[in-house]
């Protein structure tokens, strides 16, 4: 996805947030990631922050966080969410560039590592980022997914039949 369309979808992205949908996948995987979180005070990396909710509760906590986003305005919008409470990174996941504050102690990629040209690359990249004995936390959708979104989320049997 080029990144003006990740910019283009935040109003959908803030909407999905609000919506029971949004808000539980936020609550599981939140609690999936603080449950396995190191101690605070520990470097952390959020790729694909968008608004960043989880990055904000994870700064709350003590830790140091670095929220990084490949869409201008979703670090726009974390920034207007939560001023200086962490610091922000503009980063593509599929360039080999550095990753700020590296080593990490937990690193969260949640729905962005299926982004990445190179999966496995992007995945290297990212072990090699943490610290040892650091936590990374990854969400992703997989062959399985579009199938199954079609069917229980759009309700549409036939589409999720052709996926």
């Amino acid at each position: 996805m080029k990144q003006e369309q990740f910019d283009a979808a935040i109003d959908e992205w803030r909407a999905y947030q609000n919506n029971p949908r949004g808000r539980i996948r936020a609550i599981l995987l939140g609690q999936g990631t603080l449950q396995h979180a190191p101690a605070a005070p520990c470097a952390v990396l959020d790729i694909g922050a968008g608004t960043g909710e989880l990055a904000g509760e994870l700064a709350a906590l003590g830790h140091r966080v670095t929220l990084a986003d490949y869409s201008p305005a979703m670090l726009a919008a974390a920034r207007e969410r939560l001023g200086n409470a962490v610091t922000y990174a503009e980063l593509d996941l599929g360039a080999d560039q550095p990753l700020p504050g590296a080593p990490f102690g937990l690193i969260v990629c949640h729905n962005v590592i299926e982004y990445a040209p190179d999966m496995a690359a992007a995945m290297r990249h990212l072990a090699q980022a943490l610290r040892p004995g650091g936590v990374l936390s990854l969400a992703f959708g997989n062959a399985r997914h579009a199938p199954l979104n079609s069917a229980v989320v759009r309700h549409d049997l036939a589409r999720a039949s052709r996926e």
